[in-house]
């Protein structure tokens, strides 16, 4: 029998889908997800696509929105019961989408409410939790995986967090950062990496400082992760770096640059960028300007 792997966010769709009562806007979806209205008609599209193919019709309404009957519901949960229709794991990497999640929880999680997100079983996920507890033995010491009785959290200092998730963000699947940000799209935002890519292309070249391809998609991806903590309520609450003088920095372009992306983001997504998170996309444009190698 063929099997149907669904990309994340798609089954995260479908778990909305069967979970609600009744309609399930575009709207509503993109924000429990935290992308566009685009991205999920897109997704929707190729969900529903699947969906037909199995006799599952994902019903469609201007204005109402996106629904499952009960009667095709339980068909939905049978198929996936029996794997026809299953996660997009890339099976050995699941454990780092279990930590990037953990790491966006920024709480508690129950283990058993996290095998049922992810589609394994309980003796899956203990396995999966020890490959999480190396990566952070080699990461480094402050950041930690904390069990009391059945819940799990990652916790730690949130410069490290962001260092974390940049380094298992860029580093799945690949060696080198890709120039395609296509590649990163299953954890953010398609259009929205794309906007902040042209406006980090757009301020280097004003500001006329050389900094390569790659480090141009990097800038971006450290970016993203700032603006995904910003919305889930871990900004910045003490300075990126701690080594660096007092004023010196107050003038430089890097500063400058920094001040003008968070601003205009800021405008853009209605977010807010405190004076470390612009420190903080200043040093990422620093760095990649006078240390290129990937």
């Amino acid at each position: 029998m063929k099997k149907y792997i669904l990309q994340h966010r798609q089954q995260k769709i479908l778990i909305l889908l069967l979970d609600g009562n009744g309609w399930c806007t575009s709207a509503y979806l993109a924000e429990k997800l935290n992308v566009s209205d685009r991205t999920i008609r897109s997704d929707i599209t190729a969900l529903g696509a699947v969906l037909e193919e199995q006799g599952v019709l994902l019903i469609s309404e201007r204005s109402k929105g996106y629904r499952i009957c009960e009667e095709d519901k339980k068909r939905v949960r049978r198929l996936l019961d029996e794997d026809t229709i299953g996660m997009d794991r890339g099976s050995e990497n699941l454990h780092i989408e279990l930590l990037i999640y953990l790491l966006n929880c920024g709480a508690a999680v129950d283990l058993d409410d996290l095998c049922e997100e992810v589609f394994v079983s309980r003796t899956s996920l203990e396995e999966k939790i020890k490959k999480i507890k190396n990566i952070l033995r080699t990461f480094n010491d402050n950041v930690m995986l904390l069990r009391k009785r059945n819940t799990i959290q990652i916790v730690g200092e949130e410069k490290s967090m962001r260092q974390l998730m940049n380094y298992l963000i860029i580093n799945n699947d690949h060696t080198r950062i890709s120039l395609n940000l296509k590649t990163y799209e299953h954890y953010f935002d398609y259009e929205e990496m794309m906007a902040v890519q042209e406006l980090v292309l757009r301020e280097i070249r004003a500001a006329d400082i050389l900094i390569s391809d790659t480090g141009i998609v990097a800038i971006t991806i450290h970016i993203m992760i700032n603006i995904q903590r910003i919305r889930f309520g871990m900004a910045l609450r003490a300075p990126f770096f701690r080594d660096r003088g007092g004023g010196e920095d107050s003038g430089n372009v890097e500063k400058k640059i920094a001040l003008r992306i968070t601003d205009a983001l800021a405008k853009r997504l209605r977010i807010e960028f405190n004076p470390y998170e612009v420190e903080a996309v200043a040093y990422h444009i620093a760095f990649r300007r006078y240390f290129p190698a990937d």
